[in-house]
């Protein structure tokens, strides 16, 4: 989650990466998030945790959906997160 006004330098220290290097073993297209956000720790970003209930599920890769959809169809999934008390947020 961004705040409003760190959207722009948010922007900004995105696009002022090193579009030659790798972050992590990965280019800057494929980074990954934790990646990102160590960069902007170590730029002096002002970043903070965002706290959660009822679990947390990260999808870096089509194989992380796969694994979820599996676990949901199966009825394991609500041993990492439960879903009936997450607050989903539609456009």
């Amino acid at each position: 989650k961004v705040r409003s006004d760190f959207v722009r330098p948010f922007k900004d220290a995105w696009h002022s990466l090193d579009r030659q290097r790798l972050y992590d073993g990965k280019d800057l297209e494929n980074m990954f998030m934790t990646s990102f956000l160590q960069h902007l720790i170590d730029i002096d970003f002002d970043v903070r945790a965002a706290f959660t209930e009822n679990g947390w599920l990260e999808v870096d890769t089509a194989e992380d959906l796969e694994l979820y959809e599996r676990c949901f169809h199966e009825g394991t999934l609500k041993e990492i997160i439960n879903l009936d008390k997450c607050q989903l947020h539609q456009k």
